[in-house]
């Protein structure tokens, strides 16, 4: 009995000591990190170049505005964007924006797909008046920001700071095409067109120059919803209105091409992951567990090779083909095995890519549909021909 428990006891020391001894290992190749490639150092510099940009920042950047679009009514958007900049921890003196943000409207015809259509059937011509009126300051907030010719967004060293407002944006053009149609109803169809390339041209040139994803993908939004409702609004006219420009032309390359926002894809992700794999000292509220995984992990995770992977995949547009056979291949696992599994599962620019090559479809669609009726015939196929 004696050589039983004296086996079992070094068996137990042995199921202790093995996943020990194995983590001690894993450590020790993974006590030092690789050199930055050549891709990060390129990455590194463009920030720095845009950093620099940045502190002489001009006031013909409706990035400006969007960043600071939520500001009161009475208050400046452009000054509240160029604060939110200035408080980048990058800057000596951060300065404070301690005003209260808009919030969205709650206006329940605006949730609707079809919200032209919901709201001139929930409201009357005199409540549609009032209801603009009270959001008059919105829309031309929305127009002043529309009227910049540059779009330079800023990437932010904490990831935090991006909270552009973008729901009470987008609400803000919804406003705006539905006081475009209103207009046009009243038998100003004379600039309908006109006002609908313009905004078309806007979130094209946005989404030719943004370097954030997030932004890249409500220009799909914006543009979507310029056709959709464009549409309704001239195909309910009683007289012809030529189709805008915009939607005329194909989407140009640049528009759905993703090579802008690599840059601040590949920023956003570094600071996320930091932040994901480190509990900060201030967060003396932390689980335990939270921190003792934690500790664990930042042992066995490289930031640099992690970096390094992260713009090669965005380099390349998909992800390391290692990651298919990540824990068959043990080579690779054993080195910055943390960092290579967020490498590995984060997202694709695959998914997003589908959105840019629907708005063409979107797009084609629009114009077969309002061919006819650019010649003055209605088209009975279109989901909003005015039929009497």
């Amino acid at each position: 009995m004696a050589h039983f428990f004296r086996a079992l006891k070094w068996i137990l020391i042995s199921l202790i000591m093995l996943p020990i001894s194995l983590y001690l290992l894993l450590v020790i190749i993974n006590l030092f990190d690789t050199a930055p490639s050549e891709q990060v150092k390129a990455y590194q510099a463009q920030i720095d170049y845009k950093f620099q940009q940045i502190q002489n920042i001009g006031d013909n950047n409706g990035y400006l505005i969007a960043l600071g679009f939520d500001a009161p009514k009475n208050e400046s958007a452009t000054g509240k964007g160029l604060a939110l900049i200035r408080s980048d921890i990058r800057f000596n003196s951060p300065a404070e924006t301690t005003n209260t943000p808009v919030k969205r409207p709650d206006i329940p015809c605006l949730k609707r797909q079809d919200f032209i259509s919901a709201c001139q059937s929930e409201m009357d011509s005199s409540q549609l008046s009032e209801l603009l009126t009270e959001h008059r300051w919105l829309i031309e907030r929305y127009l002043t920001m529309q009227s910049k010719p540059e779009w330079e967004d800023v990437l932010f060293t904490d990831v935090d700071k991006l909270h552009t407002a973008y729901a009470l944006i987008l609400t803000a053009q919804k406003l705006y095409l539905l006081d475009i149609y209103t207009q046009a109803s009243a038998g100003d169809t004379s600039s309908v067109s006109q006002t609908l390339n313009h905004d078309m041209q806007f979130w094209q040139n946005v989404a030719e120059h943004t370097q954030q994803l997030i932004t890249k993908m409500i220009t799909s939004s914006a543009m979507r919803e310029n056709m959709l409702q464009g549409e309704m609004i001239i195909s309910a006219m009683n007289t012809p209105i030529e189709s805008p420009e915009t939607w005329l032309q194909p989407l140009p390359e640049s528009i759905s091409s993703f090579d802008q926002v690599k840059l601040g894809e590949w920023q956003f992700g570094n600071k996320l992951l930091e932040k994901m794999i480190s509990v900060e000292s201030s967060e003396i509220d932390s689980p335990w567990y939270e921190q003792l995984f934690s500790w664990f992990a930042k042992r066995l995770y490289q930031p640099q090779d992690t970096s390094n992977r992260l713009a090669n995949n965005l380099l390349s547009e998909s992800a390391d083909p290692q990651c298919s056979a990540f824990l068959s291949n043990i080579t690779y696992v054993v080195y910055n095995p943390i960092g290579k599994i967020l490498v590995c599962t984060g997202p694709s620019f695959d998914r997003y890519k589908q959105k840019f090559e629907k708005l063409e479809q979107q797009r084609q669609g629009l114009v077969t549909r309002l061919n006819p009726i650019n010649n003055i015939n209605a088209d009975e196929t279109s989901p909003y021909s005015n039929k009497t």
